[in-house]
């Protein structure tokens, strides 16, 4: 089971900006904690891993090179209206992207009672050309003083990672409190089959 994590932005690009916070450096805190989390139960895809900016069509690519079963792509907001807030994940609008995105949407909001923006459907590039069932996490505002305080806290960056991350894997049907580097290649397949009806 591969997952390809890509925090949004990057290099010349840092997406976002506002109250001092900057989206590409955001993402980049939650998605290699959102990684650590997940390697001892999946194979874990990074479209980056350090400040460099990738181009969309580059984080397509490498998603459906490594042939990953879910590509999670994170973001955060900004808007004109300050007073906008909230959290949001979009999905390409198939079924198996739908129930990722409702899995992910709730365990965030499991963690952090942000204001909840709902699942959306959008054409969004990484969305549109991807081949595997994909999301876009939109964790909120920057451009709002309260929730750009939320988003600045290593604590809550570390609980977001954990609701990315448990999404994953009840979308796979792995109980976080399994001991992922005990099962064999052999056994992971087993139980993705399981999950996905194939056994």
């Amino acid at each position: 089971m591969k997952v390809c994590i890509d925090p949004g932005h990057g290099g010349h690009d840092p997406g976002a900006c506002g109250n001092g916070i900057k989206e590409s450096e955001l993402v980049l805190s939650i998605g290699r904690r959102v990684r650590d989390l997940l390697k001892p139960y999946l194979t874990v895809i990074m479209t980056r891993d350090k400040d460099h900016f990738v181009s969309l069509s580059e984080r397509c690519r490498m998603a459906n090179d490594a042939a990953v079963d879910i590509y999670v792509s994170l973001h955060a907001n900004s808007a004109e209206n300050a007073d906008a807030h909230g959290v949001e994940t979009f999905t390409s609008g198939s079924p198996a992207s739908e129930k990722l995105a409702k899995l992910m949407l709730n365990a965030h909001l499991a963690e952090i009672p942000q204001r909840n923006r709902g699942v959306k459907q959008a054409s969004f590039y990484v969305l549109r050309h991807t081949s595997m069932p994909a999301v876009l996490h939109e964790f909120g505002f920057v451009s709002n003083t309260g929730e750009a305080a939320i988003l600045d806290s290593a604590d809550n960056q570390e609980k977001m990672a954990r609701a990315v991350a448990d999404s994953v894997l009840a979308y796979f049907g792995i109980s976080p409190e399994d001991d992922g580097e005990a099962l064999t290649i052999e056994q992971r397949v087993a139980r993705l089959e399981q999950h996905l009806g194939l056994a």
